[in-house]
């Protein structure tokens, strides 16, 4: 029995020691591993191939139900705005049909309307007529005011400017009269200057006492100079150009040639002796006569004028 007693003993004495060093090393955390909470849960590969991430599935899924759900969310916001559309139409086509009836009942009771008294049409004739001129006048008022603040502006002006104004204006009359007066004058001078320059040399036979100077007779009491402002070879050379080269009498013509230089006296010659005319309507264009042709071509023909005339030039 003793013996019995004693071997119980010793079995719970060593079972409560191996329970506590089993404890002990279940307790202890080894230094060479490192403990699940403070370690990191991702350690990076050191190859360049990336490895899957643990429970990937189980993200992705959820990741596609959140979107799912956000879709259905959309389409029944998108629905539920497609209702109110239509409710809105609804109610536009209701207003519609109320404002045909409106205009229907309108046209109805038109003819059963009852006009007013005569007094009362008058007046409301005249405050119709009334409002409308009132209109009227706002309008033209409207219209008005820029003109007016502008003529404004220049009454001030004017108030303020002047006694410059007045000298001004007193300056410039007498200098428009001082230059129409100069105008007319060199205008006279002008005129007389060309009068006097081509007014032909008139001499009567009656009193023609110098035999040296030739004459030409222009008609049964008058004669004329017969003396041709130019030389020679210039009258030949003008006469070459009319008869020969159908040359006119315009200066442009002879520019640049000796002719060019004498040719305004040989133009009022022929002029004066009857010999050419001025082209009504072609701004001084000049055409000889019978006379001027037989004229120059006396001269081709004998390289000199015809008696009595004579080159002076």
């Amino acid at each position: 029995m003793k013996k019995l007693i004693a071997f119980l003993i010793a079995s719970i004495f060593m079972v409560s020691c191996g329970s506590t060093s089993y404890l002990e090393a279940a307790t202890e955390r080894p230094r060479s591993v490192p403990d699940a909470i403070t370690a990191p849960l991702n350690t990076p590969t050191p190859s360049l191939i990336p490895t899957p991430t643990i429970g990937w599935e189980g993200t992705a899924i959820a990741a596609q139900a959140a979107y799912d759900d956000a879709m259905r969310q959309m389409v029944q916001a998108t629905n539920a705005e497609a209702e109110r559309v239509q409710e809105r139409l609804a109610w536009t086509h209701q207003a519609d049909v109320l404002t045909q009836q409106a205009e229907s009942a309108t046209a109805a009771a038109f003819p059963t309307y009852y006009p007013a008294t005569q007094t009362a049409q008058v007046k409301k004739d005249l405050f119709a007529l009334q409002q409308e001129n009132n209109d009227r006048a706002q309008l033209e008022a409207t219209l008005r005011a820029p003109t007016m603040i502008i003529a404004m502006a220049n009454a001030k002006t004017i108030a303020e400017y002047s006694d410059e104004m007045q000298w001004a204006t007193i300056f410039a009359i007498a200098s428009l009269g001082v230059l129409s007066i100069s105008l007319a004058l060199l205008i006279l001078f002008r005129a007389f200057s060309e009068t006097k320059q081509s007014q032909p040399v008139i001499v009567d036979l009656n009193e023609q006492d110098n035999k040296d100077i030739p004459l030409a007779k222009i008609n049964d009491n008058v004669m004329l100079r017969a003396e041709i402002p130019c030389n020679t070879d210039q009258l030949i050379e003008f006469a070459e150009g009319v008869i020969n080269r159908n040359m006119p009498f315009s200066f442009g013509a002879w520019e640049g040639t000796e002719v060019h230089k004498r040719l305004k006296e040989i133009r009022e010659f022929f002029k004066d002796h009857k010999l050419a005319k001025y082209i009504k309507g072609s701004n001084g264009m000049m055409d000889p006569l019978a006379e001027g042709e037989a004229f120059l071509r006396y001269v081709i023909e004998h390289g000199e004028p015809p008696k009595p005339y004579k080159c002076i030039g």
